[in-house]
């Protein structure tokens, strides 16, 4: 499935809340690799709904919450600097305010130069993980 959006700013709470959830993620592959913050897609006027996750984390106690973590890879991302293979993936937090039919996807990835708000992206994922309205 490929789905397409405009990089978007994010909240700037990403980066910091990553940094101290990572460690409970152990099951994920590739997590050494992955920059601590998200690239957010913005895909409205559309919306999503999270059909099946490859990778699961229940009750995480990480700081302040306790939350769900769901997570899809990313199989390639394709913006105006070219198409990049890359690991990473969705990353759905359970209290995020887009988590159940919201427009931005939170995407967790290696470092990727030279992208910026504004620019167009496609991303990559495996087929029936998410249903797009």
């Amino acid at each position: 499935m490929i789905i397409k959006g405009i990089i978007c700013s994010s909240l700037k709470s990403a980066s910091s809340n990553i940094k101290l959830q990572k460690k409970y993620f152990k099951g994920l592959p590739f997590i050494r690799r992955l920059y601590d913050g998200t690239i957010n897609l913005n895909i409205s006027p559309r919306k999503f709904i999270v059909k099946k996750a490859d990778f699961v984390f229940r009750s995480i106690h990480w700081g302040p919450l306790t939350e769900d973590f769901d997570f899809i890879p990313i199989r390639q991302i394709n913006s105006g600097r070219g198409r990049v293979s890359i690991t990473g993936y969705l990353y759905l937090p359970s209290l995020s305010p887009n988590r159940y039919g919201g427009t931005v996807l939170e995407i967790w990835t290696e470092w990727i130069d030279n992208i910026t708000a504004g620019e167009i992206m496609e991303i990559k994922i495996p087929d029936n993980r998410l249903e797009i309205k």
